[in-house]
């Protein structure tokens, strides 16, 4: 008499349900096809592309794989994605658009992005960029020019006169006080004024 499993009993047992899938199909490998060797082990080892690969760190927050529609297949053990804007190093690879097969990069070059072929590495993930930070000190604000608004919708931007340890001076229709507390309530700062060129006041600090 064969015992039936119920679904809960099969999530329970995960683990040995998938020992038990691995040992009939390797038994038996002979007579079940490529297609459907390859459909069992999937279902018996799942397997998620996410942010977080075996063998390599989780993804910091700023940082991206080049491409979101890697599979199980691409990605052998030792494997990574190029990350967006990565530098392209020899000794990656890249799968052909004709062959369909990975090749090895000879020549390095370039930056890994979602239009490009998918590219996968070896090297470990490089260190992520610390988040920027809303300016906190003199030091912060650009120059030697600098003009401020509230947000995008601010007509009249004013112009930054001086510095404290708490803030910024502005001068718009009479001086003011701002401190960078308020600056960082979604203020943004230009050095030229120019519609496309302004920013968040807040400031990278690279390697860091």
């Amino acid at each position: 008499m064969t015992t039936q499993l119920t679904p809960e009993q099969i999530k329970e047992n995960a683990a040995e349900v998938a020992d038990i899938i691995n040992q009939i199909t390797n038994r038996n490998r002979s007579g079940i096809s490529s297609v459907q060797y390859d459909r069992i082990q999937a279902l018996a080892n799942p397997w998620t592309f996410s942010r977080h690969l075996p063998g390599f760190d989780p993804l910091g927050e700023w940082q991206e794989w080049h491409r979101n529609d890697f599979t199980r297949d691409m990605l052998p053990e030792g494997w990574r994605p190029c990350l967006k804007n990565e530098p392209l190093q020899v000794g990656d690879e890249y799968r052909s658009n004709v062959t369909h097969e990975w090749e090895k990069d000879e020549e390095g070059g370039g930056i890994a992005h979602p239009d490009l072929v998918h590219h996968r590495t070896r090297r470990p993930l490089p260190s992520p960029k610390p988040a920027p930070r809303p300016w906190s000190k003199p030091e912060d604000v650009p120059g030697p020019v600098c003009w401020v608004r509230t947000d995008e919708t601010d007509k009249y931007p004013c112009i930054i006169t001086g510095f404290t340890k708490s803030g910024v001076g502005i001068d718009c229709d009479g001086n003011r006080h701002v401190t960078y507390a308020e600056l960082s309530t979604g203020w943004q700062y230009s050095t030229t004024r120019q519609p496309n060129d302004w920013h968040k006041c807040e400031v990278k600090e690279e390697g860091k």
